[in-house]
């Protein structure tokens, strides 16, 4: 193969792991330099708007890092819950796949079903039957209804939303 059809090859995969790369470098440099972010943000709007633009600024910071820390805490419990379900239904590796769910569980929409496929097709693999298999899609589904019904709301209704000032 040339060094053409390399780069054909290549651009599909390598492009998206690019942009990936530089969201995370941008995103480390704005975790370590918040401080000066903040103030760069406080001199564009004034200095009249001073005390109010700080405590907005400080508010929507905690309520971010609530909203994340939230999020670390359900999406950690779904993959405890998760593997210690097929521990229980006995599929091998249950802990790889209860880390894996709760990591993909990040990605709207798409992560659990990602996440629900893999143990799914092992089970079909490793197990006689269609019991171990409908074992594991019905904790899925449970876990998840469960999850993003009841648990998700009610941990951000009661630690994200909460207003500690008013500005107008």
């Amino acid at each position: 193969m040339d060094g053409r059809s390399f780069r054909d090859l290549g651009m599909p995969v390598l492009a998206p792991l690019g942009r990936a790369g530089i969201v995370a470098i941008f995103t480390v440099f704005m975790l370590l330099k918040r401080e000066d972010l903040r103030n760069r943000f406080l001199r564009l709007a004034g200095h009249g708007q001073l005390n109010i633009m700080t405590q907005a600024l400080d508010d929507a910071s905690g309520r971010v890092s609530r909203y994340l820390l939230m999020q670390f805490l359900v999406n950690a419990g779904f993959g405890a819950l998760f593997g210690f379900g097929l521990f229980c239904i006995g599929l091998p590796n249950p802990a790889l796949w209860g880390v894996v769910a709760g990591m993909l569980r990040i990605v709207p929409y798409v992560g659990t079903l990602i996440a629900a496929t893999l143990p799914i097709a092992l089970s079909v693999a490793v197990f006689d039957g269609w019991l171990s298999p409908l074992l594991v899609f019905v904790l899925v589904v449970g876990l998840e209804l469960i999850v993003a019904n009841f648990i998700e709301p009610w941990l951000y209704g009661a630690h994200v939303g909460s207003l500690r000032w008013r500005c107008w």
